[in-house]
């Protein structure tokens, strides 16, 4: 969940923490939203597992187009600007997620994606810029916000079903990221210091790019179809089977919190 990009966030006036944790958490829930909404999604649509599995990756390549496109908006920009952009992006990819077919569907969860790296890059250095000599330790805080959202959301998910309409659902989900981006555009980004884009090193950018095919592939291949397994294999209900992903990433939440423990008492 950390970038690896060197940027100047603004000062902690204008990047306020309480926000900055929120809206990761935030970007817990909408990352792993695909997991608990995929057995009603097939339903919905009369998908097959292989075009279910086209949702993933159309998220994986909004979410490696965000991640390129911040090493460029992040330093032109400032943290500010490109969150605010990145909550437009992601409600737009919400709101039309389930609106018509499911190629749309395809194409907002691009936008989902696109938006969400763009907010994790900027949200990871403005947290690791403005706590100098324990970054480590923020970063850690930081990711068991993401944490929280993530296990929270099979729960929202598996809850709402059972009173709206999956049409309803999503789209009053997308509210969500709107108000983070008002938000965000009241905020002062006149302080802050822009560094120049540093230049690229292909032999760490491939082996990074590499490394983080294998664990999103992962991170996918578990998480995102354990809802379906439950469904289809257990044969729970989609509201039932939509709970299930939570003891993954429940893991995850504990992993971060350790290592913010660690890090606080190192």
């Amino acid at each position: 969940m950390i970038s690896p990009l060197l940027v100047q966030s603004p000062p902690s006036r204008s990047t306020p923490g309480l926000w900055i944790h929120a809206q990761f958490a935030l970007l817990g829930v909408t990352t792993v939203l695909l997991g608990p909404l995929l057995p009603t999604l097939a339903l919905h649509w009369g998908l097959k597992d292989l075009q279910s599995g086209y949702f993933f990756a159309a998220q994986y390549l909004g979410s490696t187009l965000g991640s390129l496109v911040s090493t460029q908006a992040l330093p032109r920009w400032g943290f500010t600007r490109v969150c605010m952009a990145a909550m437009l992006i992601l409600c737009f990819g919400l709101e039309i997620f389930v609106l018509g077919s499911w190629k749309l569907g395809l194409a907002g969860v691009f936008c989902s994606g696109l938006g969400m790296a763009l907010a994790i890059a900027a949200s990871n250095l403005g947290v690791a810029k403005n706590n100098p000599g324990r970054a480590s330790a923020a970063l850690s805080l930081l990711n068991f916000a993401w944490g929280i959202g993530a296990v929270v959301c099979p729960f929202l998910i598996g809850a709402g079903l059972r009173y709206l309409p999956l049409t309803q659902l999503v789209p009053a989900l997308g509210v969500l990221p709107l108000l983070f981006a008002l938000r965000f555009a009241t905020m002062d980004s006149s302080r802050e210091v822009r560094i120049p884009p540093s230049p690229w090193n292909l032999a760490p950018f491939l082996l990074i790019t590499m490394l983080a095919f294998l664990y999103v592939g992962t991170e996918n291949a578990v998480g995102g179809w354990i809802a379906s397994y439950a469904r289809n294999v257990a044969l729970l209900s989609t509201a039932t089977a939509a709970m299930a992903p939570s003891a993954f990433w429940g893991a995850f939440v504990a992993r971060a919190w350790t290592g913010a423990c660690r890090s606080a008492f190192a």
